[in-house]
């Protein structure tokens, strides 16, 4: 079954945390590249997939993610078990979002289920296919800085362009710290960034972790999540 922003709130069915964070987000009027969400365990035929997927347009790329049940949650993030693949191009979404759906042949995701005494059969994996702005940069914030655990600072990284080479480890990030109390000390983007991040704090009612895009002088939040470590 495909979920929309239209439809979401009248299915009334469970897409995973990160793709309820993101029905959220534009609820709530933050600016989030346009997605959409196949439930799982559904079939999905390949011309009902492309047929959505011709609504965003031509030479227009992709991110394909899972949102899963049980991951992203306050005890248990399951980072980096479940796929992700950034910069699809539209003739090679089916074959990711197959990918990321496969919850039998996923070794890290049996090994950390195993580790941490968690049933692998009730893990229920949606995906997330989202458009991919042209961002002029982008980065990783964090309304705690990760280092130390400091929860008075923000923290952020920022490379320029698409994330994928901060994600990939292709590039080394410009790092930013800054006092919550006083983010009027950052540069006009860096300032808007973090006052944004103090507010979806507030709003989660914990610390978050969130992906970011500014394009044409315009934020994107792409994906919030809660901070785990600490």
């Amino acid at each position: 079954m495909i979920v929309k922003t239209d439809n979401y709130k009248d299915l009334g069915i469970n897409v995973g945390s990160k793709a309820r964070n993101l029905f959220q987000l534009i609820e709530l009027g933050y600016n989030v590249p346009r997605f959409f969400v196949i439930q799982a365990n559904s079939s999905i035929d390949g011309s009902v997939l492309n047929n959505e997927i011709k609504n965003f347009g031509n030479n227009t790329r992709f991110a394909v993610r899972s949102s899963a049940n049980v991951e992203d949650s306050s005890q248990f993030s399951f980072a980096g078990v479940f796929e992700t693949y950034l910069g699809v191009e539209a003739e090679d979404v089916f074959e990711k979002v197959s990918l990321c759906g496969d919850i039998a042949g996923n070794q890290k995701l049996a090994s950390y289920c195993e580790y941490n005494c968690l049933d692998i059969n009730d893990v229920k994996v949606s995906i997330i296919i989202q458009e991919m702005v042209e961002a002029d940069f982008s980065g990783v914030a964090f309304s705690i800085n990760p280092v130390d655990g400091n929860n008075e600072q923000i923290f952020i990284e920022s490379v320029e362009g698409l994330g994928e080479s901060l994600v990939s480890g292709e590039s080394t990030p410009t790092t930013v710290v800054l006092d919550k109390s006083n983010v009027g000390e950052g540069k006009g983007w860096e300032k808007a960034l973090a006052t944004k991040i103090i507010e979806l704090e507030q709003v989660y009612g914990h610390p978050v972790d969130v992906e970011w895009s500014y394009a044409l002088d315009k934020l994107y939040i792409l994906q919030v999540r809660p901070v785990t470590v600490f």
